[in-house]
């Protein structure tokens, strides 16, 4: 029969506006999870149909580090993970080598270096075959990307500085942050939370040039599958020293953001950006050809300026919602990762965030099947846990009474965690509730936590 007809991606429609009486085939060869070893391999093939313009976007999913070996052989690999003398052999291998199924542990450097020579040798074959190559600086979501470690309540300038900033003495919070932030930077240790804090401390005072600075370092430690702090900068380097076309996607989304910082209200997580802002990639992706080419017989007529869309698809706040869930349910690092998602869907959807009784009934008996590839179900998220989560909220958004009774209800049941009471007793601080908060501070050093009790105290009487 006919083949079938393939919905136009908005790029298509643009360039097909831009470029009148022109027929117009954009092909979308993007794979989800792929890192840039495996683009340069996608690369070669796409190179191998003559196309007119390449446009890529990577440096993303570079964490794990390039495999050294090629796709096929990893694929045999997991055929053969089945025969007991491969695993034997495997384990040998890894140990030796540091494999970890088919990929390398790599550290931030050899992470980086990598990636710059697979960006340069990207660039370099698509000069070979006279293809011009577009490559986008990829947006992050710099607000509400949190660092994907825990807080260090164990460190005393951190934890002083942090309730500072819950209770709004700024000049207190910037100077104990700053001074654990140059004690971890003389240990070696990146300092990823003082740089969040310090962020929303300059940016709730106006100072946006310095709360920029911030956001971005504390992105250092890289969430998984998000690009390095150092990304962004070898992309601009690594593409004009090779002649390549640079498209600073990145500052394009910054240019529309509140405060010139993009957060939740852009992004479904830390890279994926609302459907809705495609229209914006496509105009800037279009702009810039424009500039870069302008030989091409383009359109003269100037076309409508993108806007934003006053809502967001219901479908794109459930896949948020779905991505706090899991960190909730498999990822204790991702705590405050996960908290930060609730918030973002919650700004769409407060319904899906008034109890965690509504997130279980909008969230996990929205779809099976979807619930299923987010790893979710009812099981894997315990009532106390969940409720623990809820308490985090709203200690994020400031909302300190209502902070201590949810982690009041969240202890009440047995699987709640205990560093809870970490947050009971911060909260309880913060409305003077002094007897609730030497309970917690009681239970946790009686626990063995008397070391992080005994800074968490020094901190709250500060």
């Amino acid at each position: 029969g006919p083949e079938p007809q393939r919905e136009k991606s908005s790029l298509q429609q643009a360039l097909e506006k831009s470029l009148p009486g022109r027929t117009i085939e954009a092909l979308d060869c993007g794979m989800g999870g792929y890192d840039s070893f495996r683009e340069t391999m996608v690369l070669e093939e796409v190179l191998e149909y003559d196309p007119d313009l390449v446009i890529l976007f990577t440096g993303h999913n570079e964490a794990v580090g390039s495999p050294p070996i090629p796709l096929w052989i990893l694929h045999a690999q997991d055929r053969l993970k089945k025969i007991a003398a491969f695993q034997t052999f495997l384990e040998k291998l890894k140990k030796k080598r540091g494999y970890i199924d088919g990929a390398v542990e790599t550290g931030p450097k050899k992470r980086d270096a990598d990636f710059e020579k697979n960006l340069r040798a990207m660039l370099r074959y698509a000069k070979s075959k006279r293809v011009p190559i577009l490559v986008a600086v990829p947006p992050l979501n710099l607000k509400d990307s949190p660092p994907p470690v825990r807080i260090p309540l164990t460190d005393p300038d951190f934890a002083t500085g942090w309730i500072a900033s819950l209770r709004g003495e700024r000049e207190l919070a910037r100077q104990a942050l700053q001074r654990s932030l140059s004690a971890y930077r003389e240990r070696k240790i990146t300092p990823n939370w003082q740089h969040h804090f310090l962020a929303r401390d300059y940016e709730r005072e106006g100072k946006l040039r310095e709360a920029r600075y911030h956001y971005r370092a504390s992105l250092e430690t890289p969430f998984p599958g998000r690009c390095s702090g150092a990304c962004p900068e070898t992309i601009r380097n690594v593409t004009r020293s090779e002649q390549g076309l640079l498209l600073e996607l990145d500052r394009r989304f910054e240019d529309v953001a509140v405060n010139g910082i993009p957060d939740g209200s852009i992004f479904t997580d830390s890279v994926h950006w609302n459907l809705d802002y495609n229209g914006l990639v496509s105009e800037a992706v279009i702009k810039k050809l424009k500039a870069a080419l302008p030989k091409i017989n383009w359109s003269t007529k100037s076309p409508k300026p993108w806007k934003p869309s006053k809502s967001v698809a219901a479908l794109e706040t459930l896949t948020t919602l779905r991505y706090a869930g899991k960190m909730m349910a498999t990822s204790p690092l991702l705590e405050w990762t996960a908290v930060h998602y609730l918030d973002i869907a919650g700004m769409r959807m407060p319904e899906a965030i008034k109890t965690p009784k509504a997130f279980r009934e909008i969230v996990m008996n929205d779809d099976a099947r979807r619930n299923r590839m987010f790893g979710l179900g009812d099981a894997q998220i315990s009532d106390g846990r969940l409720a623990w989560y809820f308490a985090e909220l709203a200690l994020h958004r400031g909302n300190h009474a209502r902070a201590l009774k949810l982690y009041t209800n969240a202890l009440k049941h047995k699987e709640t965690p205990l560093e809870a009471h970490y947050g009971r007793a911060i909260a309880a601080a913060l409305v003077n509730d002094t007897r609730r908060s030497e309970e917690s501070l009681g239970i946790l050093e009686n626990s063995g936590n008397e070391f992080a009790a005994s800074i968490l105290r020094k901190a709250l009487a500060h």
